[in-house]
C-alpha cells in the first residue's frame, strides 16, 4: 500500500513537471526555436525516466503481492492440515470407544454406547484431505469405506431392543474386527501425516 501510495504521488508531480515543461517550450517556440527543441528534449527525458520508474514501482508492488498470497496459501494450508489431523483424532478416539473384538466381554453394550461420528464428519475429512494432497487423500477413501461399514453395522445392532437381543450368529465378527483394527492403524498414520505437513510449513515460513 506505501508503495502504491508513493507512486501515485510521484506520478501526479511528474505529470506535473512535464507538462510545465511542455508548456513553456510551447510558449517560448515562436520566439527561441532552439531553447523550445531543448526544453522538448527535457520533457522526453522526464517522461522516459518517469515511465521507467513507475514501472519498476509496479513490479515492487506486484512482486510484495505475489509474496502475500504465497503467505496467505501456506497459511490455509497449514490450517487445513491441523484441522484435519485434529479431527481424525477425533473419530478415531470414537472408533476406539467400540469394542474391537465379538469375544470381549460387553461386546453388545459397548457397540449400543458408543458415540458414532458424523457423516458430515467424514465428509470434512475427505475434503481436508483432498486440498493436503493424495499423500493423505488416497490412504483415507479406504479408512472411509471401513468407517461407513462399522457405522452401518453398529445402526443394525442399535435397531433391534436390548431386550429381544442381537443374533450375533449373524453377525460378520471376522470383518468387524478386520475393519476396526486397519481403521485404527490408518487414520492414525494419516494423522500424523497432516501435522507433518503442518510443521513443515510453519519451519519454512520461519526461514523464509
Amino acid at each position: 500500500m506505501k508503495a502504491a501510495r508513493r507512486a501515485i504521488a510521484l506520478t501526479v508531480l511528474g505529470s506535473a513537471a512535464v507538462l510545465a515543461v511542455w508548456a513553456l517550450s510551447a510558449a517560448v517556440g515562436h520566439s527561441d526555436a532552439a531553447l523550445a527543441g531543448a526544453l522538448a528534449t527535457i520533457a522526453l527525458c522526464l517522461i522516459t525516466g518517469w515511465y521507467a520508474w513507475l514501472n519498476n514501482q509496479l513490479v515492487v508492488h506486484n512482486q510484495e503481492q505475489l509474496a502475500e498470497l504465497r503467505r496467505s496459501a501456506t497459511d490455509l494450508r497449514r490450517s487445513r492440515a491441523i484441522v484435519f489431523a485434529n479431527l481424525a483424532d477425533r473419530v478415531g478416539a470414537a472408533v476406539n470407544e467400540l469394542p474391537g473384538k465379538l469375544s470381549n466381554p460387553g461386546f453388545d453394550a459397548g457397540i449400543r454406547a458408543g458415540v458414532l461420528w458424523r457423516p458430515e464428519e467424514l465428509r470434512e475429512l475427505e475434503q481436508l484431505a483432498a486440498h493436503l494432497g493424495p499423500w493423505v487423500a488416497a490412504p483415507l477413501v479406504q479408512v472411509v469405506n471401513y468407517l461407513n461399514w462399522i457405522s452401518a453395522r453398529v445402526a443394525e445392532v442399535r435397531a433391534v431392543p436390548v431386550l429381544t437381543g442381537y443374533d450375533y450368529t449373524k453377525f460378520p465378527k471376522e470383518k468387524w474386527e478386520w475393519a476396526w483394527a486397519e481403521t485404527m492403524r490408518q487414520l492414525p498414520i494419516t494423522a500424523k501425516l497432516a501435522r507433518d505437513e503442518a510443521e513443515r510449513l510453519s519451519t519454512s515460513e520461519t526461514a523464509t
